[in-house]
């Protein structure tokens, strides 16, 4: 598996020259500041709606039963509930790269970094925002991909909400890391990481694969983002460590 960090050169470049990062938390990315493609004003909100029907089906499988229902004599109830995410800390990544996913982000952005080891990068990054001094501590929660699904969820359904991304977003193919800061004191934490850098390469816009959606096969695709990242030599078995 191979993960792709998208953004500014120049934000790009720094994170090379010193392990330079910026995580940002699940309510920070709102669509005025950051765009339609990478905010979103209802980012860690799913919504429920339970009925009569819905308790019957709880009672029947023994769950537990919201307790605004089965009051004496009520019948006909109707509950439209909002979910909040808790605010962790977030590092959001892409399993594409391509030029037209970098632009679509952002008309700005024109570089990335190819991660081929998220493990090691993962832990490096986790490492370095836990010894930052920016928060008291930082957890690492998890890693997973982001389910593209509208927000209006089954009220069985039990899903992470700052995991959930509306289907029109679902082209970035986005994978997040999330933290738990307790309340955060700021939207956004920049910290070094230099270690983490081990395992990326940089990616200008020019180089990244620039195929038609569909064209090629999955082996047809590797082999194009593997020249993209490692050139001639097309594979990073071919590196010293």
């Amino acid at each position: 598996m191979h993960l792709v960090k998208y953004g500014v050169r120049e934000h790009i470049d720094q994170f090379f020259r010193d392990g330079t990062v910026q995580i940002g938390t699940v309510i920070s990315y709102d669509t005025e500041t950051h765009g339609p493609m990478i905010g979103d004003d209802e980012e860690g909100l799913i919504f429920q709606t339970i009925t009569d029907d819905t308790v019957h089906m709880f009672r029947a499988r023994g769950d537990r039963v919201p307790p605004v229902f089965g009051a004496p004599g009520c019948s006909g109830n109707v509950v439209m509930q909002t979910n909040v995410s808790f605010n962790y800390a977030i590092y959001s990544l892409s399993h594409v790269l391509h030029r037209d996913l970098c632009r679509n982000f952002s008309a700005d952005y024109d570089a990335a970094f190819f991660i081929d080891r998220p493990i090691v990068f993962f832990h490096e990054l986790a490492k370095a925002f836990s010894a930052s001094g920016l928060v008291n501590e930082a957890i690492f929660q998890h890693v997973a991909d982001i389910q593209y699904a509208f927000r209006a969820l089954a009220p069985e359904d039990e899903i992470v909400e700052a995991l959930v991304k509306p289907p029109q977003y679902a082209h970035q193919r986005e994978l997040r890391g999330l933290w738990n800061v307790g309340t955060p004191a700021q939207k956004f934490y920049r910290f070094q990481a230099p270690e983490a850098r081990r395992c990326c390469h940089l990616v200008p816009w020019e180089k990244m694969p620039d195929y038609a959606p569909g064209s090629l096969t999955p082996e047809q695709t590797r082999a194009a983002v593997m020249r993209a990242v490692y050139g001639d030599w097309g594979t990073p078995s071919n590196f010293s460590r």
